[in-house]
């Protein structure tokens, strides 16, 4: 990655920026994020590895120097002394395990950072019947060599003395960070899995096809049942399923990458447009301006993304169907989630237009199923009251028009429960069919 990434440098002042950056929060107001250092943010536990980077390009002080800032501004000795979400302990333990002077940056690998110890003695009683002293006289320094211990010297037990390198700058021409990154034992020439890059997922006419792999190896593909060799960009001009895989020439273990999976769609109808006249939140833009009219159905885990998100307001967009047609039959699909404040519309109502102007002769589809708002207290399955529903509008004859206006109408505000104040509903918008 720090390679890809333009070398120690830059990706010292990509991390740089991490922490100097604004910490002001845009989109949906969330009271779980905590604990930032400009867009850094301590209270989200995945976050945790990001400030021992600083060690793999030769800049280990600058990573104490934030270990010292967080454990003294995010930990207190009060109720509540963490900042985050406490799940399953990691902010407790991140805490521990820095404060005793160890820190496993990388899951499965035998190797632990040494880093800003709290104390200038730590005793970590073995399950071996041994035990292991960390020692650290000045517990104040701000970078150490070396910069790792083996889990194996750990187990063998005895006392650890951690040494402090004079200067910065002798310490950056030791290249103790390439060391450890040696040490890690990681292959440095597996093959990885490629990138397959588009405009989009669905397309009108045609698409041009792209794909990358990190140090270019061999890309092979396969599509509609045969296998080729990527040699430059593509189009296509049907729907397709993609699958690419990176490979060397030589056989062996990492040397042919996983494959990844794409599929393209393209649009039942690329005569028509569509115009949205609210606008869809940022966070759920269910694939762009043209998804409610691209062919691409959503799911029932909304969560993967294929769903357009209306929160605390109505949604109402014209389609263009670029002629004037006979129309037997309009309708619409959305989804329901009541314990994450997805609700259906009220109602959706039809309307139909020669200029896209004057709209008349509406229909509408009412909501026929009730709510129950209090169900998702209880424990459920993830999906498990997940309801997808088609609005049709019911017309008394055929229509002739060139534009449909589609008005979904919001649940509005949610009722509080106990002491839980709710917002606004969304409304979670999909495919717009008319035939």
């Amino acid at each position: 990655m720090i390679d890809y990434m333009g070398g120690n440098d830059a990706f010292e002042k990509k991390l740089d920026e991490l922490f100097i950056a604004d910490s002001k929060l845009t989109g949906r107001d969330d009271g779980d994020i905590s604990g930032m250092i400009g867009q850094y943010v301590h209270g989200n536990e995945p976050s945790h590895g990001i400030i021992y980077l600083y060690n793999h390009v030769g800049r280990p002080w600058k990573t104490q120097e934030r270990l010292k800032q967080i454990m003294n501004d995010f930990y207190k000795a009060s109720p509540d002394g963490i900042i985050g979400n406490e799940d399953c302990g990691q902010m407790s333990a991140w805490y521990v395990l820095n404060a005793i002077g160890l820190y496993q940056d990388c899951p499965g690998n035998s190797r632990f950072l040494v880093c800003a110890t709290t104390f200038p003695e730590a005793k970590i009683n073995l399950e071996n019947g041994k035990s292991f002293t960390i020692l650290n006289p000045n517990k104040d320094r701000t970078y150490y060599d070396p910069l790792y211990i083996d889990y194996a010297a750990i187990l063998k037990g005895g006392a650890y003395t951690v040494a402090q390198q004079p200067t910065k700058e002798e310490f950056a021409k030791m290249d103790h960070h390439k060391s450890y990154a040696n040490a890690t034992n990681s292959p440095t020439s597996f093959a990885s899995v490629p990138i397959i890059l588009a405009s989009g997922q669905s397309f009108r006419d045609s698409t041009l096809i792209t794909m990358e792999a990190y140090k270019a190896p061999t890309i092979y593909y396969s599509a509609e049942g045969q296998t080729h060799s990527y040699q430059k960009p593509f189009y296509i001009y049907e729907g397709t399923t993609l699958k690419a895989w990176a490979a060397y020439k030589e056989t062996g273990p990492g040397r042919t990458s996983r494959g990844v999976t794409a599929r393209f769609y393209k649009m039942p109808h690329p005569e028509r447009k569509i115009k949205l006249l609210t606008t869809f939140d940022s966070e759920y833009p269910g694939g762009g301006d043209e998804a409610l009219i691209d062919g691409i159905k959503g799911e029932q885990d909304w969560k993967k993304g294929s769903w357009q998100g209306y929160q605390g307001k109505n949604l109402e967009c014209v389609v263009d169907l670029g002629a004037r047609k006979n129309i037997k039959s309009c309708s619409a699909e959305f989804l329901q989630d009541e314990g994450s404040w997805i609700m259906l519309p009220r109602e959706v109502e039809f309307s139909f237009s020669d200029d896209g102007i004057n709209f008349s002769d509406d229909c509408i589809a009412k909501n026929e199923i009730p709510d129950d708002l209090k169900k998702w207290e209880s424990p459920r399955s993830p999906m498990q009251d997940v309801i997808i529903k088609q609005f049709i509008g019911n017309l008394k004859s055929s229509q002739s028009a060139r534009y449909v206006k589609v008005q979904a109408i919001n649940y509005g505000k949610l009722p509080n429960l106990g002491i839980e104040e709710r917002g606004n509903a969304w409304i979670f918008a999909d495919e717009i069919s008319i035939e």
